[in-house]
């Protein structure tokens, strides 16, 4: 004889199932207010990017299209800091989670070294006093940045791969000094002195959610 169930039994709710369908029903994007208030993002770009080759920061959303990032990071021997007003854009959708595009304009602060030509080397003078280049330096550069961006979900949304590329245009132009060895002819005058104030930037980032986290988890109801 098959025993009768109970009239209330134990309730199983898989709650990364339940944000699946939910992402399913929106518009691709995660309600960062409510279920990704934030993300952690750990980032590798090149050393003149706002943030230095390796940096760390903070993504902080105002609404579901708009976040505002800050952070810190190391590049060209300095520490440099970032604040970025990032719009964002559904791109579809994955298995995993939402496909996101971010277009971003910021401010970011930091030394900053361009290197110049070879002294001399432009009217085809090779001697002793024309064989080293010398570099402007800027401690700090302040900067005004443009970035786009891609976000890919990895592991239903708690990590997500941020691809990004942008120029940077140096608002302190004048305030660099030349650094050349002595004997040889600084560059940092003259034609040269405009170069290096506008460049690109490209890097990848890995962010952590930590509000995705909270749904994985297994709850259960019991009947007394």
């Amino acid at each position: 004889m098959i025993p009768r169930l109970p009239a209330r039994t134990a309730l199983l709710v898989f709650g990364l199932c339940c944000s699946r369908a939910a992402y399913a029903q929106d518009d691709g994007i995660p309600a960062w207010t409510g279920e990704r208030p934030f993300a952690v993002e750990v980032g590798n770009a090149a050393g003149s990017a706002p943030l230095g080759w390796l940096n760390l920061s903070m993504d902080f959303a105002l609404s579901r299209y708009l976040s505002l990032a800050a952070g810190m990071g190391y590049g060209d021997g300095a520490r440099q800091v970032s604040a970025m007003a990032r719009v964002r854009i559904p791109g579809g959708s994955t298995s995993v989670g939402a496909i996101v595009h971010d277009i971003g304009v910021g401010w970011s602060m930091g030394r900053r070294t361009h290197s110049l030509p070879a002294p001399c080397q432009a009217q085809g003078l090779f001697d002793d006093q024309c064989s080293s280049p010398g570099d402007k330096v800027w401690e700090p550069a302040q900067r005004i940045d443009a970035e786009y961006s891609v976000e890919l979900p990895l592991v239903a949304s708690a990590l997500v791969l941020r691809f990004f590329g942008g120029v940077s245009t140096i608002i302190n132009t004048g305030s660099y000094f030349c650094d050349y060895m002595i004997g040889h002819i600084p560059q940092c005058q003259g034609k040269y002195a405009s170069d290096g104030n506008i460049f690109p930037y490209m890097g990848v980032g890995l962010s952590i959610l930590p509000g995705a986290f909270t749904r994985n988890t297994v709850s259960l109801t019991f009947d007394e």
